[in-house]
């Protein structure tokens, strides 16, 4: 059983030293946001990725905003309004932003419509690989990118239980089983790795 964050915690995802922890600058220099147009976010949470994201991403473009849990939907559509903390970067970006109540691996989303996947923090949440991967297959654009963030596999000071975390190398292998290329992988922040895949052309789950 994979470990999910509960919504009663949102103060753990909502606090001012976060923006200082998890800059978006260091994303940006990863990934064309600018040149992207359609984008899901998978676990947006109250927003604190979905806001740069929608900013930082092309003038027309879609941010679908995507998670399993109405309440966390809930606390983004308030901060969509003006949240104390976790807030849009500029007002026109709201109109971007899609939120979207999901369920597991289920993305109600167009096939073949999105150049970027974006994960923070959530890939060790994921329960059912196959489906998972199926579904990121079919929604992706030939060559779109998936970005993954998660914790590392080792001892932080907060973060989930660290049997429930996934090493990097162990996600690695994940996806290059169910044929996406990996374009770069590191360490991004002080406890966390990224991984950036590009879905082949040829993919079929």
């Amino acid at each position: 059983m994979s470990h999910k964050f509960n919504s009663k915690n949102i103060k753990k995802l909502e606090y001012l030293e976060r923006f200082i922890e998890e800059p978006f600058d260091n994303i940006l220099k990863l990934l064309p946001i600018n040149k992207l147009s359609s984008i899901v976010e998978l676990g947006c949470g109250s927003g604190f990725y979905t806001f740069p994201l929608a900013h930082y991403s092309a003038g027309n473009a879609k941010v679908y905003a995507l998670d399993v849990e109405a309440k966390m939907l809930d606390f983004l559509r308030a901060n969509m309004r003006g949240g104390e903390i976790v807030k849009p970067l500029h007002p026109a970006d709201v109109k971007k932003i899609i939120p979207i109540l999901i369920k597991e691996n289920e993305f109600q989303v167009p096939d073949g419509n999105i150049d970027l996947f974006f994960c923070a923090k959530v890939f060790h949440e994921i329960e059912g690989f196959p489906k998972f991967f199926g579904e990121l297959s079919r929604i992706m654009m030939k060559d779109g990118l998936v970005f993954v963030l998660d914790w590392k596999k080792e001892p932080t000071e907060r973060g989930p239980p660290i049997e429930h975390r996934i090493d990097v190398q162990v996600a690695i292998e994940k996806f290059k089983r169910y044929k996406f290329q990996i374009e770069n992988y590191g360490e991004i922040f002080t406890y966390y790795y990224y991984i950036i895949a590009r879905m082949f052309a040829t993919n079929n789950i």
